[in-house]
This record gives C-alpha cells, structure tokens and sequence, in this order.
C-alpha cells in the first residue's frame, strides 16, 4: 500500500514539472533520481507521462530546437549535439532542424556580427578574433564564420 502512495505522490511531483515546460526522458529520469525513486518505478512514471501526453520526444525536440536557435543563437550543429546529448532520436532531431529556416546559420551570424563587435571593441585588433572565437563557441562553421567576419 505504501509503495502506491509513493508512485502517485513522484506520479503528481513529476505531471508538475512536465506541466512547467517541455521536458525529454533524460531530465525526468535526472529529476527522479534526486528523489531516490527505484528504477523499476521511473520507468513506471515514464510510461505514464508518455501515455498522459505529459512528454513527447518530438514536441520537446522541436521546442528546445526553436528556443535555442532563437533566443540564444545556437547554430544547428550545436542543437543537434545538445539534443544528441539528451539522447533524442535523430529522427526527431532531424525534424526539429527543418523546422528551423533553412539560411539560418549565415543570417544568424551576420546578425551576431555588429553585437559581438560592439562587446569586443576594447580588444582593438585582435578584436576579430574575439568575435570569431564567440561564433565558433556557438557552434558555426569555422570557415564560414571567417569569412563572414572578414567581409565585415
């Protein structure tokens, strides 16, 4: 009777944090082992997040795709690392990348430009450097990225 009042109390705790934002299997599972949850009950508690709808591997795959590439300027490699890294399908990740725009990296990095100038101007001539290195960081192509910052 008591291993039931656990399941539903980690049930409840984990419906929460998967109401807060979207979340892949990797992180719930992290989240449970905090909680000292036995592994036969997380994969209990996976299986009802997934049958609930509380998680979806795509809906997150394509949520952590746009929000990285829109509000912290990562390039698409270095989304599909991440997401590699989350052990997300590559299918999934395949998917979230088209939804991506398809010249985005160099648009990105043409944007990135003036900002990065701008908060590397102290450095005087190795100024360009700084900026490539911050591109590079964010996971562009390294000749694109010197290209790009050489037309500037």
């Amino acid at each position: 009777m008591e291993t039931e009042v656990e399941y539903s109390v980690v049930l409840a705790k984990m419906k929460t944090y998967c109401n807060k934002a979207e979340r892949c299997e990797k992180q719930v599972k992290t989240k449970m082992q905090r909680f000292a949850v036995p592994f036969a009950m997380q994969n209990d508690i996976i299986a009802a997040l997934i049958s609930e709808n509380f998680m979806n591997e795509a809906r997150f795959a394509s949520a952590f795709a746009n929000d990285h590439f829109q509000f912290r300027k990562w390039s698409k490699l270095k989304i599909k690392m991440h997401l590699r890294g989350l052990f997300i399908s590559d299918r999934n990740i395949q998917d979230a990348l088209l939804e991506l725009p398809n010249d985005a990296d160099e648009s990105l990095i043409k944007g990135l430009i003036p900002v990065l100038q701008r908060k590397y101007q102290s450095k005087g001539a190795a100024q360009w450097k700084y900026v490539a290195n911050a591109l590079v960081r964010k996971g562009f192509d390294t000749e694109v990225v010197f290209r790009l910052v050489k037309e500037e």
